[in-house]
């Protein structure tokens, strides 16, 4: 596959996602009900997996691939992830979890004024390390969460939802290396987000066999 028709691929199946209002209805619903664990683990997982296609889409727009696509999936991710943060917000039952919340609400302050700037490589560079934090902040809140009542079904959608970033994680870096930034650190978390995914879909495995 080239590199235009794996950027189409990815583009595909998840613009839909990023633009639907019935993505953002959702986060609503969740926050007028009573949220439990679970609900929660999914929510701040897709905070952990929208951290990265933000910037994915961000670099797509910046070297001008599928640019209409990769704007709506920026924007929409942008939206989402404040809609389903607002959600999460209303369901911080530990210590714990209240101070993952600060600190993921501190990392997206500092990380959303760069993704709404024009695309360029001097923000594709900002971005690094600052989307890096973002990720760990929302990681760091999604395991807080599991660990609430650190129940079988808590732990296996906190699994599921780990997927869901690596997959967005893996194209993070790919746009990296065609923008020839940070060449050797990308290509290398590259492979280990690969290799990641792999161990987790093996423990999602043996988790439905148990």
């Amino acid at each position: 596959m080239d590199r235009r028709r794996f950027c189409v691929w990815l583009l595909g199946g998840l613009t839909f996602a990023a633009s639907s209002p019935s993505v953002h209805a959702e986060a609503s619903k969740v926050a007028a009900t009573k949220m439990d664990t679970a609900s929660a683990v999914n929510i701040a997982g897709r905070l952990r997996m929208l951290s990265q296609r933000m910037v994915k889409a961000y670099l797509m727009l910046g070297q001008g691939i599928a640019a209409d696509g990769a704007r709506t999936i920026l924007q929409g991710s942008i939206n989402q992830f404040e809609s389903q943060f607002a959600a999460l917000r209303t369901f911080q039952p530990t210590p714990t979890v209240r101070n993952a919340v600060v600190n993921l609400d501190g990392e997206w302050t500092k990380c959303k004024p760069l993704l709404m700037a024009a695309p360029s490589k001097e923000g594709a560079v900002a971005l690094y390390d600052a989307n890096e934090a973002l990720q760990k902040a929302a990681h760091s809140a999604t395991l807080a969460y599991v660990n609430v009542t650190a129940a079988p079904l808590d732990h296996l959608v906190g699994l599921a939802g780990r997927q869901r970033m690596l997959s967005q994680r893996m194209a993070k870096f790919y746009f990296y290396r065609t923008w020839e930034l940070y060449d050797e650190a990308a290509d290398m978390e590259l492979h280990l987000s690969r290799a990641h995914f792999t161990a987790v879909l093996i423990q999602i495995e043996r988790s439905q066999l148990a």
